[in-house]
């Protein structure tokens, strides 16, 4: 099995509104679509959508500091998050001596606001 591009993550809740221990999330990575060598895997297609998203360099624990601005950006132009965030992590930390070199895009997929 080949992958096809970085590593990245779904959030599906809101840290804000939800317990730690209750929030849903899952990591994952694009593959061939042949998967019958690793039967233990689940297969899901991350259905292609319109998105906003901002850029974050530095160390990932840093990531959550571009929510509330992407977030204010998404109400600023009537839209609606329209499905779980995506980090996608363009960098692999093991690949790098100083973490100001790790790269992560975070996407909102959107909608228009009702």
């Amino acid at each position: 099995m080949t992958s096809l591009g970085p590593s990245f993550a779904l959030f599906y809740d809101d840290p804000g509104e939800k317990p730690l221990e209750e929030l849903c999330s899952r990591i994952a990575f694009s593959v061939e679509s042949t998967l019958a060598a690793w039967p233990s895997l689940q297969v899901d297609v991350l259905r292609s959508s319109t998105v906003a998203y901002a850029l974050v360099d530095g160390p990932y624990p840093e990531v959550p500091r571009c929510y509330p601005g992407l977030l204010a950006y998404l109400k600023q132009m009537h839209w609606a998050l329209a499905g779980p965030i995506r980090e996608i992590y363009h960098v692999a930390p093991g690949s790098v001596s100083d973490w100001s070199a790790l790269r992560c895009e975070v996407q909102a997929p959107v909608s228009m606001a009702p």
